[in-house]
């Protein structure tokens, strides 16, 4: 390849990364929401598969493979126990399936290079963003910037931070400005979950560069430090949401929020488990049957019932009627680690939890002044770890995820010795490896 310019097979290699996100607006209903993503996903995994080495390559992501056939044996035990509807453990084992071959055909397709996981995030970003704004589904376009358009931007502008355009000293900035400047823009319309996501990203990526400025500071990282580091980025995120709180209730950030915010902490609850009231339901459900779970998309109309007595019980005003209507007597839910273990069992949610734990490695090595681009770990990291505790797990989960879990498992280590040139600490590669990499 000639130097400082694409070659035609690079060139090809980033289209196809760019463009296959995209595949994602073909939808085919069956098995649930199928993408066309999935089944080339398929082709391409098999394809890719009888390569020489890649099982060898393979091998960062084994862990997460082997955890997620875990779960999904454990799945299998629970609906046979359950009896569950053919119709939805059919739904369930296809999803685990799709997303761990959605994820064995990212890693051998970008080989855990930065620039080609930016890339496909990016790409996802956008999959996401053009879904939010065409889609006809009701939920998601009364307020497409909380439910897709603000998650896809920020996806896209951590996908372009690894660039090597973004190194340049005059434009060095853009990456933290414009993710402050998309936070800032959520908090005022109301999409708080978006807004601490970045914010809190941003305060770890800021960290991460004062830290790389100091690498005797960088050396006196140790387990333990990290570990106060956590609990005082803990306590600074309470004081952020007190803050938040005092000012949606003055009407700093508008009508819209004040009256939410207001709704939301009429009874006993912080605003925060108030906007999140599923878990009660999901707990006990837990509770009841911690080690088989209640089967796929489990439904029961005591759960239910239990739900809306607990929330009348804490001074909160919800409609029976319309969450009947809208969900039937599926068992609440808004956590993938929650939601995974009410469905399979203990089981099921290993895999998630192990998901954390890769969280809390991944942020640990960035601080060590691994060569980590830090926007694209920032925030990869905070919106997975939002998901895991907060958020329900849609159809583009099996995707988004898939995704990010490659660019956390890039992080590590063990993943290092698969890519050559190393990238630089700031976030892109050095100016000539970056020309030269694939």
């Amino acid at each position: 390849m000639v130097r400082g310019r694409f070659d035609l097979g690079e060139m090809i290699q980033y289209a196809v990364i760019l463009l296959l996100p995209l595949t994602m607006a073909v939808e085919f209903r069956s098995i649930g929401t199928l993408y066309l993503h999935d089944f080339l996903s398929v082709l391409i995994a098999a394809v890719l598969l009888t390569r020489k080495g890649a099982l060898h390559r393979l091998q960062p992501v084994v862990p997460f493979l082997v955890l997620l056939l875990i779960g999904l044996v454990g799945t299998i035990i629970s609906d046979i126990y359950q009896a569950t509807p053919v119709e939805d453990y059919s739904r369930a084992w296809a999803r685990t399936a799709f997303f761990g071959i959605n994820t064995v055909m990212i890693w051998l397709l970008t080989g855990g290079k930065w620039r080609l996981l930016g890339t496909y995030l990016f790409g996802v970003g956008l999959a996401l963003t053009l879904h939010s704004l065409t889609t006809s589904d009701s939920l998601i376009s009364s307020d497409p910037l909380k439910f897709g358009v603000g998650i896809g931007i920020s996806l896209m502008i951590a996908g372009i931070s690894v660039l090597p355009f973004f190194e340049r000293p005059e434009v060095r900035r853009a990456i933290p400005v414009l993710l402050l400047v998309l936070a800032l823009f959520c908090l005022f319309r109301n999409s708080r979950s978006i807004f601490a996501t970045l914010f809190l990203a941003l305060c770890f990526a800021m960290l991460v560069l004062y830290v790389r400025q100091y690498p005797k500071m960088a050396a006196k990282i140790t387990p333990s430090s990290f570990a106060v580091l956590l609990i005082m980025g803990f306590v600074g995120a309470q004081l952020m949401s007190a803050a938040y709180g005092w000012g949606a209730d003055s009407g700093l950030f508008g009508q819209a929020a004040q009256a939410k915010f207001r709704a939301q902490t009429a009874g006993d609850l912080n605003f925060l488990l108030a906007g999140r009231t599923e878990w009660l339901a999901t707990v006990q459900a837990i509770k009841d049957s911690p080690i088989i779970g209640h089967g796929s998309f489990a439904k029961d109309s005591h759960y239910v019932r239990m739900y809306f007595i607990e929330l009348q019980r804490l001074g909160l005003s919800y409609s029976y009627d319309y969450y009947v209507r809208t969900y039937g007597f599926g068992i609440p839910q808004h956590s993938f680690v929650l939601g995974a273990w009410v469905e399979g069992g203990i089981l099921a949610a290993l895999v998630w939890i192990w998901g954390l734990w890769l969280v809390l490695r991944a942020m640990f090595h960035t601080l060590k002044i691994s060569p980590v681009p830090v926007y694209l770990v920032s925030v990869t990291v905070m919106f997975f770890v939002w998901d895991i505790l907060f958020s329900p797990a849609g159809a583009e989960a099996r995707v988004v995820k898939a995704v990010q879990i490659c660019i956390l498992v890039a992080a590590m280590p063990a993943a290092k010795k698969l890519r050559k040139p190393k990238a630089v600490a700031g976030g892109a590669m050095p100016r000539g490896a970056a020309r030269r990499r694939g």
